[in-house]
C-alpha cells in the first residue's frame, strides 16, 4: 500500500439557502490514500474549471448529471491535472501526461477514467502548448453552445438568435456559433459597455444590448420586437455523449479555418479563491471561461 500524501482541499460545509456565503465550504489539509487501482491516477490539479451548474450541485436532491455534493465532500470540478502516479500495469496512462477530469477543489487528486468525464490531452493533442490545455476546460462549454443551438433552439439560416450572458463562457461561444450556422441577425444581452463591445467587435454579434442601460427595455424592443410567448427548455449535456466525436470535431474545424476565436478566459490564482470565483460568476464579474489556476507549476511539468 502507498503512503497517504498530504493534500489540501475545499471541502463543503454548509447548504446555502440562497447565495453562496463565507460559510459554504471551508479549507481543510487531509490525508489522501494514493493507492491506485487501474483506471485510476494520482494527479497535481493544474486549473479548476468554475461553472455556473456547481451552483445546482449544492442542492440536497434536484435532477442534474452530477449527484449533490454532501457535507463534508470536497467539493466536485472539472479541471486540468498532470499525472504523476499510475497504477501497476497501467498502459493508457503515464506520468507527465495531461488529464482533463473530475478533480474537484483539491491540490491532488485520484482521477477515475470515466470516458464522460476524462480525457488523456497528452495523447490526444501531442502538439498541444499550455493554452490548448487550458482550452479544454471550455469543451463541455463549446458542446454545449453547439448542441443548444442545433438540437434545442433548432436554428435555421436567415433567422434572429439573441444571446443573453453574451459575454460568458457558454454565451460568447453561443454569439459565434450562430453566425456560422446561418443567423440572420445575432443579436447579444450583456452587463455593461465594455461587455457588449467586447460580443460586438470580437464575438462579431450584430449588436449587443447592456441590460444595465436605462434603455435596455427600449433598445430590446427596436431591434428584437416585443415578446409574445416565449419557451424555455433546459438539457442534460451528456444526453449527446454518442455524438461528442461530432460536435468537437466540428468545433475544431471551425477554430482551425479561424471562424471560431479562442475562449476567453477569466483566471483566478491559487486554490483557495475556488469559493470566490463561484460567487463571482454570479454577479456578472468575468467575460469569458471562469479557472482557477490551482498550482504554480504549468500543465505537463513533473
Amino acid at each position: 500500500m502507498s503512503r497517504p500524501i498530504q493534500v489540501t482541499q475545499i471541502t463543503f460545509a454548509e447548504r446555502p439557502t440562497e447565495s453562496i456565503t463565507s460559510s459554504t465550504f471551508k479549507v481543510e489539509k487531509a490525508a489522501l490514500d494514493a493507492t491506485l487501482q487501474v483506471g485510476q491516477a494520482l494527479v497535481r490539479v493544474d486549473y479548476i474549471s468554475i461553472d455556473p451548474a456547481m451552483r445546482g450541485w449544492l442542492r440536497e436532491t434536484g435532477a442534474s448529471y452530477m449527484a449533490p455534493v454532501q457535507i463534508g465532500e470536497t467539493m466536485k470540478a472539472g479541471g486540468i491535472g498532470t499525472v504523476i502516479k499510475v497504477a501497476e500495469g497501467e498502459t493508457k496512462i503515464k506520468i507527465g501526461d495531461v488529464i482533463n477530469g473530475l478533480t474537484g477543489w483539491a491540490d491532488y487528486a485520484v482521477v477515475e477514467f470515466d470516458p464522460r468525464l476524462f480525457q488523456n490531452l497528452t495523447s490526444q493533442y501531442p502538439k498541444a502548448t499550455k493554452e490548448d490545455y487550458v482550452e479544454a476546460l471550455g469543451g463541455m462549454v463549446s458542446m454545449t453552445a453547439y448542441f443548444g443551438l442545433l438540437e434545442i433552439a433548432k436554428i435555421k439560416p436567415g433567422e434572429t438568435v439573441v444571446v443573453s450572458g453574451a459575454a460568458g463562457a457558454t454565451g460568447s461561444v453561443v454569439v459565434q456559433l450562430a453566425r456560422i450556422l446561418g443567423a440572420g441577425k445575432v443579436i447579444g444581452v450583456a452587463g455593461g459597455h465594455e461587455k457588449s463591445q467586447y460580443v460586438e467587435k470580437e464575438l462579431g454579434a450584430d449588436r449587443c444590448l447592456d441590460y444595465k442601460s436605462s434603455s435596455f427595455k427600449t433598445d430590446f424592443e427596436k431591434e428584437v420586437g416585443l415578446l409574445q410567448s416565449s419557451i424555455a427548455q433546459g438539457f442534460t449535456l451528456f444526453d449527446y455523449t454518442p455524438r461528442f466525436d461530432e460536435a468537437l470535431g466540428a468545433i475544431m474545424k471551425w477554430k482551425q479555418e479561424g471562424k471560431l476565436k479562442r475562449m476567453k478566459f477569466h483566471v483566478e490564482n491559487g486554490l483557495e479563491s475556488c469559493p470566490d470565483a463561484l460567487r463571482t460568476i454570479f454577479a456578472g464579474v468575468n467575460t469569458g471561461k471562469m479557472v482557477v489556476k490551482a498550482s504554480s507549476e504549468g500543465p505537463g511539468q513533473v
